[in-house]
């Protein structure tokens, strides 16, 4: 595998190749923008992230551009999809977010038991490179009721991502029970949540307190909506 400045010039070449900012890059790995820098100038990577980086560049990068025939100093090549990665090298650009039949409560709340892929749905890999979002996590859901009016309407299908659950005043799909709910939810002091509809008839829709005994399991949050919206 290709170490030290050899690296750092590979990692330069699969980002002009892929039409990505060292800001992109920076973003889709959760460090600063200096630290590409210093992955190009040195060619030092952690391996948590030299993992992540030969699946992030497979559609224009393949295992020999690294140099890379097997676990080599410890590091070894992700299992990729190859349904995925036949997406991903496509002329358009496009990756498949998988759509289950799940109903997210924006109301009463809703039950259910199974859950199944019942679709896939195309997204742009440039938009989710901006958003810093990977395919990997991502999952679409079916919102019902009118409890997070206006920012979401009832049957809008809404994009899930998985790996954030750390709540934080955003909206989330998450269980409590039996039920799967839509809602934007908070962090209390005292260790409670508390669970917010956007709605403004607070009478209709007032806020609800989960005690530290009843916390929601966080599916993850939110991070697109489709649909008419009432149209």
């Amino acid at each position: 595998m290709l170490t030290g400045k050899d690296l750092g010039d590979a990692l330069q070449e699969a980002m002009r190749r892929k039409g990505v900012s060292q800001a992109v890059v920076a973003r889709y790995f959760g460090v600063k923008a200096p630290s590409v820098s210093d992955w190009i100038k040195f060619g030092r990577i952690d391996k948590r992230h030299l993992e992540r980086l030969f699946d992030f560049f497979s559609d224009v990068c393949d295992m020999a551009f690294w140099g890379l025939t097997g676990p080599l100093g410890g590091v070894v090549a992700p299992n990729v999809d190859q349904e995925r990665t036949a997406y991903n090298a496509s002329s358009d650009r496009y990756v498949y977010v998988p759509v289950y039949n799940v109903r997210g409560s924006m109301g009463n709340g809703s039950a259910y038991h199974h859950e199944e892929i019942e679709g896939k749905h195309s997204y742009s890999q440039a938009w989710l490179l901006e958003e810093a979002l990977d395919v990997k996590n991502l999952v679409r859901m079916k919102g019902e009721g009118d409890s997070m009016l206006p920012t979401i309407a009832d049957g809008d299908t809404l994009l899930i991502n998985l790996a954030e659950k750390k709540i934080g005043g955003r909206v989330y799909a998450f269980r409590v029970g039996d039920e799967i709910r839509v809602k934007r939810l908070f962090r209390q002091l005292d260790g409670r949540v508390r669970v917010v509809s956007d709605n403004p008839d607070k009478n209709l829709y007032p806020d609800e307190y989960l005690s530290i005994d009843d916390q929601p399991e966080v599916i993850g949050r939110v991070r697109d909506r489709s649909g008419k919206n009432g149209l």
